[in-house]
């Protein structure tokens, strides 16, 4: 219920315009993916983002944080599934982030490296042998803050990227600046993670939690409620089930 007053309170003032992020997009689905080219077309849709896109040029799925010896040192220059501009590395997404940050981004590292869209959940230990969040920790491991997007898929559905790009826009546009900016704190990856409802239900909201150590065994993901009503959970696993989408602090 709070007013908030527009910054320009004083006519002729001009309020400077912050400089836009520098943002990394990769992911381990490869160049061409849906999931990617999603992420792409609404950030390049954007004057507060600077993108480059540098991703692995086949699917690498489940590397980890895995690199490639001897290291890739060329890329390919290639378009997204729409026509984005966008380097292909011969390589894992590790591989494709250690490339980014040594040739592309010589002058100055990014803001944020974001690595998705995954077609697959990535919550609890899975997390730790996906390439989607190992790039990101390839990231982090450098210094340079990281958000890795999963999309869950449940039955036959198809992976609801539109529902899961909405989740991570408005995590991006609250914490963003935030995230890059904060240099106090060691680079840390945020993972997020949406599930796909189809015609079961609606995703739940989105929880902010710990990521699960459990063995995923002990929660069924292929029973996924999407029509839950449960809003009270241990950890990403019990909340992604219940049909929430999660964001976890990746350990």
């Amino acid at each position: 219920g709070t007013e908030v007053e527009p910054l320009d309170t004083h006519p002729g003032t001009e309020v400077p315009m912050l400089p836009a992020l520098r943002v990394l997009l990769t992911n381990d689905d490869g160049v061409d993916s849906e999931g990617l080219d999603a992420i792409a077309t609404a950030l390049l849709e954007r004057n507060d983002v600077e993108l480059t896109i540098v991703a692995p040029a086949m699917d690498t799925s489940g590397s980890a944080h895995s690199v490639t010896d001897p290291a890739p040192d060329t890329a390919t220059e290639t378009t997204t599934a729409s026509g984005h501009a966008a380097l292909a590395v011969d390589g894992l997404p590790a591989d494709a982030v250690n490339f980014a940050l040594t040739n592309v981004f010589s002058n100055g590292a990014p803001d944020l490296v974001i690595s998705g869209n995954n077609d697959g959940m990535n919550v609890g230990p899975v997390a730790l042998f996906s390439g989607t969040v190992g790039a990101a920790r390839t990231a982090a491991a450098r210094g340079i803050p990281a958000i890795a997007l999963s999309t869950g898929v449940y039955l036959d559905f198809e992976p609801d990227f539109a529902s899961s790009l909405n989740v991570f826009l408005d995590f991006f546009d609250r914490n963003a600046t935030t995230i890059s900016g904060d240099t106090d704190l060691p680079a840390q990856v945020w993972s997020i993670n949406v599930p796909s409802c189809g015609d079961t239900g609606e995703i739940q909201g989105v929880v902010e939690t710990e990521m699960s150590s459990a063995a995923l065994s002990t929660v069924d993901i292929e029973a996924m409620d999407c029509s839950s009503n449960l809003s009270d959970f241990e950890d990403d696993v019990s909340a992604f089930a219940s049909g929430y989408a999660t964001i976890t602090i990746v350990p």
